[in-house]
């Protein structure tokens, strides 16, 4: 899948194959951009939220009530300023975090602490370094360097390559997964493995441009990861993917991987953002989908993935995420960025009456 940067809003959610009640609640705080999303206790309301404070370029972090996060204000946030991350030798004048990780599942971390990676970049966007900050959710002390970590892929290039991006888009446990490129714009994943500081490319699609966006640690020590591949060919269609990942299978450590389109048909974009746990069982997934080439509207999504008894994935139940809300129009852009149970977040771009064209977060509950 081509990496873009899309827009979003959950307003009215869609069952596909039946109408259903559903939640929503757009952001009343203007220009807090949603990425990520992790519990931070035993409940689901108690939540790290990961996002930007756009306003500004800042990677931002929120702590508290799912709940109660559309009607917070912006001083619930903790907005990172320009000059952070704090890595030496680096003049950085924008940021942004993805998906983070809790002491809930990483008890490493220690309570009141987080794990988030993302993005840096030094002046010029084009140019995206990735970095991970490990640290208390109101930021380190005399913002230490201690705290931050430079995530560059420049081991997993070759010959005369020279990297153009570097973008972690998720972590969980002990790994960091994400995408790189070189200047040829054909998207290659990674495996970070933290405590090793080891980087190992991924394609167990075998596709020839790939995403590794969600990661989700299971109870025996493997991890599920979620993404999007493309060949490229001449009718341009993406597919979304999961796999099992095994760290201690050295020979083989993929295994399970499921393709899948969106509404189960043939379609120009489905991709996976975001994936977490299930309570029903199986997994729980977020992301974007375009039908064809004449519907010019990129929607989001809700699915799950259920665990087959054998151990492998099984075929997606999908849940469309369209727009219908008092005073909004022209939404033409729509991302599921990060899921949890069945929250999904993201954030939408539309044409407010009397306001014009916006760009809002939103948190929308699926049935």
């Amino acid at each position: 899948m081509k990496i873009a940067q899309l827009v979003t809003l959950g307003i009215s959610l869609l069952w596909v194959g039946g109408a259903q009640a559903q939640t929503y609640a757009p952001f009343q705080a203007p220009g807090m951009f949603v990425t990520g999303i992790r519990s931070n206790s035993t409940t689901t309301d108690d939540v790290v939220i990961t996002g930007t404070c756009s306003q500004q370029g800042e990677a931002a972090l929120y702590v508290g009530s799912l709940q109660a996060v559309a009607n917070s204000p912006v001083t619930s946030w903790t907005c990172f300023q320009p000059n952070i991350p704090n890595i030496p030798s680096q003049m950085i004048t924008g940021s942004t975090f993805y998906g983070p990780n809790t002491p809930t599942f990483d008890s490493s971390l220690g309570a009141g602490n987080v794990r988030a990676v993302g993005t840096y970049n030094t002046g010029n966007p084009k140019n995206l370094h990735g970095m991970m900050y490990t640290g208390p959710v109101t930021g380190c002390l005399n913002n230490s360097t201690s705290c931050w970590t430079q995530l560059d892929a420049t081991p997993l290039l070759h010959g005369d390559q020279q990297l153009e991006n570097t973008v972690p888009h998720s972590t969980m446990g002990n790994l960091v997964v994400g995408n790189w490129n070189t200047q040829s714009k054909i998207g290659h994943a990674f495996i970070y493995d933290i405590s090793a500081g080891t980087w190992l490319d991924i394609n167990p699609t075998h596709s020839l441009s790939i995403t590794a966006y969600g990661i989700w640690q299971n109870s025996d020590g493997t991890y599920t990861i979620a993404g999007g591949f493309s060949d490229l060919n001449s009718l341009g269609i993406d597919e979304g993917y999961v796999v099992d990942y095994d760290p201690n299978n050295k020979i083989q450590p993929f295994s399970n991987l499921m393709k899948y389109q969106f509404n189960n048909q043939k379609a120009l974009v489905s991709h996976f953002d975001g994936i977490s746990v299930n309570p029903n069982g199986g997994y729980s997934l977020t992301g974007e989908y375009q039908l064809n080439v004449k519907v010019k509207t990129i929607g989001g999504f809700f699915a799950t993935v259920p665990r087959m008894p054998d151990g492998s994935l099984g075929q997606a139940t999908w849940t469309a995420i369209n727009f219908t809300y008092p005073g909004i129009k022209e939404v033409k852009l729509t991302t599921g960025n990060t899921v949890i149970d069945n929250y999904v977040l993201g954030v939408f771009n539309g044409v407010f009456v009397g306001s014009g064209r916006t760009t809002r977060s939103y948190v929308a509950s699926v049935p």
